[in-house]
């Protein structure tokens, strides 16, 4: 069916026998006019040139500890589903936790908050953390919002003491959501002192007395910052690649926005898989000396550097062995520049490792395309029942490549259930996202391709440290965590209205001075580890 004699709409029927989806007419070159009648153009459209089969993907089980299976059907999972990983066991103390209120008048009950964080301790001892001062946490005062310069001296002060106490992560506690504090913590973590830091909102965690679901996700992030693993793939349909022995990497380009700082550069950022279970992602950020945007060149030799860091890193983690298999998401490449970036890769990956076999995908959001159920496309309440793990195959223009199409759902939050924030609903569908190979010497059959869809599909239900699948493929998904953090980082050049200091007709003059390297160079405690979540 043609809306506006333009676009053509989507279907997703019910059952996932039926499942259909439709392209843009655009897409195919066909031009209608605004007039509802194909015969103005003396062209006949009919549904079937304009739809295809698609598919409903299972959801994958999940497993915590190695445990019962955790059932994902509705793309999300609460706290009475996982409840029986914290058992009775403890194992041996790995790493050591504290926690930290930075908060003024408007604190929450601190006799709730006192018994929350006696069951946050109990969370995290079963995952071998220590949270050492759960009875008694350090205090800074302050009043209001208003970041003052003896408050972060302060704030400081008291993060430094907890380093020499060997702790390796900090609870920040806040009163009130204040991003001046946010990122002066984060910044002074991340950049400065290397101490994973996990900012909670002190009157959530009063309400977990009765619904400890807030304590729960806190103990997940905690975890998975200092390099435990949370959950993982009851089983893995691959079976033509084995994950021990190889590496998925995602890639993208952080480009500044038009209303940007003179002097202001791109910034490129990886993260990489560095187990076979894919609970752990190393990072990796370079900013681009040059100032062009789409410098091509730039690119692909950062890309070539940063990924041939994150091949030694592997190394390290896995006794010196090199990964024979890499398989990369690119997000935002095209096919009009792939060729290149082949190139590159190719020379990369042969001189890094012998004999590997290696694959490259596009990933992008899909503006052409739109699922929607079969019998109720003309209502306005179609989106509702959009099914979760819908997914569309078609072959590309070029040679040897193909693209499939992954629905996503945002979460929506709830304000009674804070075990279940992150829930997702249908109604909440999200553009499509498209998975263009490029290029691929692994998954060469029509079996092995299924697998990678597989694979790409079920990388969405290992977000480390919450229970919903994720909109994008895991990598993709940690990229976009990575890539909010840098822009925390480069705000004063990247957002200078936003910087918290007012000009007068003039550029601001910032104290932060030229961005460079140093801009975002994270400390090196914590440079390989999960940071950005």
């Amino acid at each position: 069916m043609v809306s506006d004699g333009i676009t053509s709409h989507a279907k997703i029927p019910r059952w996932p026998s039926d499942v259909i989806a439709s392209s843009d007419i655009r897409s195919s070159g066909l031009k209608l006019p605004l007039v509802q009648n194909s015969l103005n153009c003396q062209v006949t459209i009919t549904s079937n040139a304009l739809m295809t089969t698609c598919r409903i993907k299972m959801a994958p089980a999940i497993v915590y500890h190695q445990q019962t299976e955790v059932p994902t059907f509705s793309g999300t999972w609460t706290t009475r589903e996982t409840g029986m990983i914290f058992n009775d066991s403890k194992p041996a103390i790995r790493s050591k936790a504290a926690v930290l209120m930075i908060g003024g008048s408007r604190w929450a009950a601190e006799d709730m908050i006192s018994k929350t964080l006696t069951i946050l301790q109990d969370r995290l001892r079963s995952f071998g953390i220590d949270l050492t001062n759960a009875g008694s946490p350090l205090k800074v005062l302050m009043k209001g919002d208003k970041l003052k310069p003896e408050v972060k001296d302060d704030i400081k002060l008291k993060i430094s003491g907890l380093l020499q106490e060997k702790v390796t992560a900090v609870v920040i506690m806040l009163s009130s959501r204040s991003k001046p504090v946010y990122g002066y913590v984060k910044s002074l973590c991340d950049l400065i002192l290397g101490i994973h830091s996990v900012c909670i909102d002190s009157y959530k965690l009063s309400v977990a007395e009765h619904d400890n679901g807030y304590c729960f996700q806190t103990a997940l992030k905690v975890n998975v910052k200092t390099g435990g693993r949370n959950q993982s793939l009851a089983s893995l349909r691959l079976a033509s690649v084995d994950l021990k022995n190889t590496m998925i990497v995602g890639f993208d380009v952080m480009n500044p926005p038009a209303t940007a700082k003179q002097g202001s550069k791109p910034i490129v950022i990886m993260v990489s898989s560095t187990s076979p279970d894919l609970s752990q992602w190393a990072p990796a950020v370079r900013i681009l000396e040059k100032i062009q945007k789409r410098d091509q060149q730039s690119m692909e030799q950062a890309l070539s550097d940063l990924l041939s860091n994150q091949i030694n890193h592997w190394k390290k983690k896995n006794k010196g062995a090199s990964p024979g298999n890499f398989i990369i998401y690119h997000k935002g490449l095209t096919e009009a520049v792939c060729a290149q970036e082949i190139s590159s890769l190719r020379s990369t990956i042969g001189k890094s490792t012998k004999h590997a076999s290696w694959t490259l995908i596009a990933v992008n959001k899909d503006h052409h395309t739109k699922l929607q159920p079969l019998d109720s496309i003309d209502k306005a309440d179609a989106d509702k029942t959009i099914p979760f793990g819908a997914m569309i195959t078609r072959p590309r223009s070029l040679a040897k490549t193909w693209e499939f199409l992954i629905q996503g759902h945002e979460p929506k939050h709830t304000k009674d259930e804070v075990s279940i924030a992150s829930t997702l609903e249908a109604s909440k569908a999200t553009l499509p996202t498209s998975y263009t190979v490029l290029y691929h010497d692994i998954f060469t059959t029509q079996k092995v391709k299924l697998e990678l869809e597989d694979l790409t599909h079920d990388m969405q239900y290992l977000f480390g440290s919450s229970t919903a699948a994720t909109s994008d493929t895991l990598p993709i998904h940690y990229l976009g965590l990575l890539r909010k953090r840098m822009e925390l980082f480069v705000q004063p050049w990247y957002r200078p209205k936003q910087g918290g200091q007012k000009g007068k007709g003039k550029e601001m003059k910032l104290s932060e001075g030229e961005m460079s390297s140093e801009t975002v160079r994270i400390h090196e405690n914590i440079r390989d580890e999960m940071f950005y979540i």
